[in-house]
């Protein structure tokens, strides 16, 4: 991916420099994917200087971190993507300075540490990443269906319909069949692509991707039918439109006992 550092089969084993230097370069990346997802204000020039500063002060950190991160591993409980990640930090911290002490196979040792860390950061997504993930997918979609229905009932005349639900039977098809601007389906060469855009770019484009029908990629329900209910009662826009709309009154449970 990078172009450097990476152990493959028929060609020379990369130097010890380029794997430090690569090791680096997957440290900013998923630290300006993982971390700035969850706190877009956090600097990974700031982080990092301060855990150079604590590396230094304390030359116990990198193994008291390590240690640390292996017994929540252990446990399942390895904490959110943006604060494990300053462990292979202060690792490759390590690694760096054994280097530059011209002592290569300490900076293995802590190079292949890092590394591991590194991968866990790669792999596993938190709760509130997936909860972060839902919440900007759903609210994107439902926006722009909601607009739709907006759009929808302004082009309908004044009165036109005995009850709200003459009305949902209108516009829960049309909900179903809406699909958002940035959501159209991408032809197979599109796809084939996509693979040679940056690695950031196609890892965010993850977070807008459609999950099963009636559901985000992470759960949230956007049914149409709950959707329309919810915004009848809940939506100002689209009550007061509905109001207009419906010859009747809308709490159709208050009609019924009149």
């Amino acid at each position: 991916m990078y172009g450097y550092g990476a152990y493959r089969t028929s060609e020379m084993t990369p130097p010890l420099a380029d794997c430090i230097k690569r090791a680096r370069k997957e440290i900013e990346d998923q630290y300006e994917v993982r971390a700035k997802l969850l706190d877009p204000k956090a600097s990974f020039t700031n982080d990092w200087n301060t855990l150079c500063e604590r590396i230094f002060s304390d030359g116990e950190t990198a193994t008291e971190w390590d240690e640390t991160a292996e017994v929540l591993r252990v446990y399942g409980a390895l904490p959110e993507v943006f604060a494990l990640i300053r462990v292979p930090i202060v690792l490759w911290l390590e690694a760096k300075l054994s280097f530059d002490n011209h002592d290569p196979q300490r900076a293995w040792a802590a190079l292949v540490r890092c590394n591991y860390y590194l991968g866990m950061c790669s792999a596993h997504e938190t709760k509130r990443e997936r909860a972060a993930r839902g919440g900007r997918r759903s609210a994107q979609r439902t926006l722009q269906l909601k607009n739709m229905v907006l759009e929808r009932l302004r082009s309908m005349q004044t009165d036109a319909y005995p009850k709200k639900q003459d009305v949902w039977a209108i516009l829960v098809p049309e909900m179903e069949a809406f699909t958002p601007a940035n959501e159209k389906e991408i032809t197979r060469e599109m796809q084939v692509k996509r693979w040679g855009r940056d690695p950031i770019d196609i890892y965010r484009d993850t977070f807008d991707r459609r999950g099963k029908p009636g559901k985000s990629s992470h759960g949230k329900s956007y049914n149409p039918a709950q959707l329309i209910r919810r915004w009848t009662t809940g939506d100002a826009d689209i009550r007061r439109e509905l109001v207009r709309v419906v010859a009747g009154d809308l709490n159709t449970r208050a009609s019924r006992k009149k």
